[in-house]
């Protein structure tokens, strides 16, 4: 009796362990900042030193080590759909904005982790030349601050990011976002009558990449956060995620 006792308040603990998971919606939306010399605006190393961590997860793909028992599988770093998004006018704005251009807009449903068990969300994005920036039905209303925008610095690229999550009293945010630019080609005159030397002239090459790397403590859920860089910028929500069951 007392055996089957004790396998009983074991079953009960584990489900109640289960049912306290809290699951948030997380959405995000890193953007950059098109403004003339805002990549003059810091001096970038020209070494890129960045940490990867051990435990990271893509959107959607497997839990490192496998998934704990006591977490739901579909609520655990899966892609939110389209329909439940929250910052699509957010999103939208930017776009039509002539300062300003969308690298990546996503969603995802995860667990709210402690921080030593927290997991980093990976993801990578291919960045087309002129998106966003020049897409028409754009607003043709231009305030001082976008007509300072320099229409020439859509370059192509990718976007590196990790996103680490984690739950405590509050939510807890880090990022970790490397913009990695084309090499852009090195414009050149020809030497003129008066120059003996063979060299063409040259114009130095901006830096290849722009790093951000913040830490955002104290985040209540349902409120919109922004991270700011000279270059780059992030947009980020969290919700409590409503299940069928919460629906009823």
């Amino acid at each position: 009796m007392k055996r089957l006792f004790l396998l009983t308040l074991a079953l009960f603990s584990f489900s109640l362990q289960a049912a306290e998971v809290r699951y948030y919606d997380v959405e995000v939306i890193i953007f950059e900042n098109l403004q003339a010399n805002s990549r003059h605006a810091e001096q970038w190393p020209e070494n890129m030193q960045r940490e990867i961590p051990e435990s990271l997860i893509e959107i959607g793909g497997a839990w490192p080590g496998g998934i704990p028992e006591n977490y739901d599988p579909a609520l655990s770093f899966t892609p939110l759909p389209a329909d439940k998004w929250r910052l699509s006018a957010e999103a939208e704005k930017i776009e039509k904005s002539k300062s300003r251009r969308v690298l990546a807009h996503l969603a995802w449903v995860q667990p709210g982790l402690p921080q030593e068990q927290a997991i980093s969300v990976h993801f990578n994005r291919v960045i087309s030349a002129n998106d966003a920036a020049t897409e028409s039905g754009a607003e043709q209303t231009e305030t001082d601050h976008e007509q300072n925008a320099d229409e020439d610095r859509n370059d192509s690229g990718v976007l590196d990011a990790l996103i680490r999550v984690s739950l405590a009293r509050y939510l807890r945010v880090e990022a970790d976002l490397l913009f990695t630019l084309d090499q852009p080609a090195e414009a050149s005159m020809p030497p003129s009558e008066t120059d003996m030397s063979d060299e063409p002239e040259t114009t130095p090459a901006n830096p290849d990449y722009y790093h951000m790397q913040q830490v955002r403590r104290r985040i209540r859920s349902t409120e919109l956060h922004y991270l700011d860089h000279p270059v780059l910028g992030m947009l980020i929500m969290f919700t409590p995620h409503e299940t069928a069951e919460q629906k009823k």
